[in-house]
């Protein structure tokens, strides 16, 4: 008896022993696992990785890559998944960490075959803009899956502070996601910033006070010069460039001057499409962080911030401007200098700072052409006559007494087809759409084609192509065939030079981690975009999105 209870003992021993080292360990561990109190997620819109490599060369050490290299998490293998690179999809798969096929977020706006009309991603009759009553209603409710912002709120009980800031509403909105505290944006119409009625019922005071006291005043007439020595700067065509598009009566060579017109529609594009935007939404972003007190308690808050005007220089000028590598040493030491006023406002190690980008940009096609890249403008020429030559084609593989016409509509990368058509609501609809798949891969521009019937199959098959394709099909909102064209081959619209292809030099972007449970690394292991919202929530001790890519970046 006396030795059982002497076993007895030492078990109890042991065991309190453990009890008291395993809440040693645990402790230990929490306290060097602090959470930070403020994420920041900077999305510069169109910021392709070789940026970092082939413009990197005349930054300044007080700007964030500097930093960044030093102390923070850079993924130099980081590319999108899906085949349409566009703001909203980017920007969705950023925040919700889930690609087109789930979220919903095809494109900037689709094809709506019931209204027979195109729709914003982010239109919504049922919502009111607040600020700016006569435009049209905007909301994410598009987005079909929760935001990291979402998560937060469900895991804090609605405690963590989520906002978004930026120029482009879809930007702030896909970002901000549906249980945010406030999202805002620039209406370029009127010159004031907006919130939508998902939110807030009326703009909180440090908006109102921007917009009442015409705070864009200050850059009426105002030059955007050179940051730095002409001579540091890398030329690949001259500044002057005939290749150029400014729009707007910019100037197509430095220094670029502002509209002393001011208000007006005119000084609102022109201030959009120069670093002044990026510098005013930084001030927002601030003034943000200041006045809703981010970051200042134990639950963690969260920040969007959105750099449009990165976007919208790179459309204009083409990446291989001198305005886009002026934009891309003024963006870094802007955000250098913003990590320094996190240190100030929120504290040193209590804030992460993530930068990514929605997707990268296309050499301007004339310019890809000198150089011997087979670059085309405008590969299928008129989208109307296309669209006719493509049903002229179809009536002649599917004669019918039907007057109605087979195609309902084709656009950059999709065809969608008239499923009112006798041929379409029986038995040969699947041999209709293979048929059209078939023709477009004919055309002498056309590098894939992929139909709906093979995506709902799972895949379409042909490897990661293919799959980029699949990713970006949503089959309650996407064409009957989906394509895109080869290499350096597209149609800019209105722009010098655009995205949206699964190619490279609009797949591969930038992303950067610093700060608080981020350690110095430089990553050459493939990842992609749509990772960076688990990971965040994993940092931050909570589920991720529901619909997120389950692995964390490595």
């Amino acid at each position: 008896m006396k030795r059982l209870r002497a076993v007895i003992l030492a078990n109890t021993t042991f065991i309190a022993a453990c009890a008291i080292a395993i809440g040693w360990l645990l402790s230990s561990g929490s306290a060097a696992q602090a959470k930070p109190r403020l994420v920041v997620v900077v999305v510069i819109d169109q910021f392709p990785h070789a940026y970092l490599n082939r413009l990197g060369g005349g930054l300044k050490k007080s700007g964030l890559i500097a930093r960044v290299r030093d102390r923070g998490a850079v993924y130099d293998a980081c590319r999108y998944q899906h085949a349409f690179t566009l703001t909203g999809p980017g920007h969705a798969t950023l925040s919700t960490g889930a690609y087109p096929h789930v979220s919903g977020i095809i494109g900037n706006s689709w094809f709506d075959r019931s209204s027979d009309a195109t729709v914003n991603c982010v239109l919504d009759a049922d919502a009111k803009v607040i600020g700016a009553p006569d435009l049209d209603g905007a909301s994410p409710r598009n987005l079909l899956v929760p935001t990291l912002g979402d998560a937060m709120k469900l895991a804090t009980g609605g405690r963590a502070k989520v906002f978004a800031v930026g120029l482009k509403d879809r930007a702030a909105l896909l970002t901000a996601g549906h249980m945010a505290d406030g999202a805002f944006w620039f209406d370029v119409l009127s010159g004031a910033f907006v919130t939508s009625s998902a939110y807030k019922d009326r703009l909180p005071p440090y908006i109102r006070v921007i917009n009442e006291s015409q705070s864009l005043r200050q850059y009426a007439g105002k030059s955007w010069k050179l940051l730095d020595d002409r001579g540091t700067y890398t030329f690949h065509r001259p500044d002057d460039s005939p290749l150029e598009l400014p729009g707007y009566n910019l100037s197509k060579a430095f220094p670029h001057t502002l509209t002393t017109e001011f208000p007006s529609e005119e000084f609102n594009r022109q201030f959009s499409a120069t670093y002044f935007a990026n510098e005013f939404t930084l001030k927002l972003a601030s003034a943000i962080i200041d006045t809703e007190q981010l970051g200042r308690d134990d639950t963690a808050d969260l920040l969007f911030v959105n750099f449009s005007a990165n976007d919208y220089v790179g459309h204009h000028f083409g990446p291989y401007s001198v305005e886009v590598e002026d934009m891309f040493r003024r963006t870094d030491q802007m955000l250098g200098d913003f990590t320094r006023l996190l240190d100030s406002v929120v504290g040193p190690g209590k804030w992460t700072l993530a930068v990514s980008s929605d997707h990268g940009v296309a050499p301007i096609p004339e310019f890809a052409a000198e150089i011997g890249l087979k670059g085309i403008r405008d590969p299928l020429g008129d989208l109307e006559k296309f669209t006719a030559h493509l049903e002229s084609l179809l009536q002649a593989r599917f004669p019918s007494k039907d007057e109605a016409k087979i195609v309902q509509f084709v656009e950059k990368s999709q065809v969608f087809l008239n499923y009112a058509h006798p041929l379409l609501k029986g038995p040969k609809r699947s041999r209709v759409i293979q048929t059209t798949r078939d023709l477009l891969l004919a055309h002498p521009s056309v590098a894939v084609a992929v139909s709906r019937d093979d995506l709902l199959k799972g895949g379409g098959g042909g490897g990661p192509l293919r799959r980029r394709f699949f990713r970006a099909f949503h089959a309650g909102r996407s064409g009957d065939v989906l394509f895109a064209h080869h290499p350096y081959q597209f149609a800019p619209g209105d722009y010098t030079t655009s995205h949206g292809s699964p190619w490279d030099y609009d797949s591969h972007v930038a992303m950067m981690l610093l700060g608080d449970g981020v350690k110095q690394l430089r990553s050459d292991h493939p990842c992609d975009p749509s990772q960076l919202a688990v990971t965040l929530a994993n940092l931050l001790g909570i589920g991720p999105p529901a619909a997120a890519n389950p692995a964390p970046l490595p």
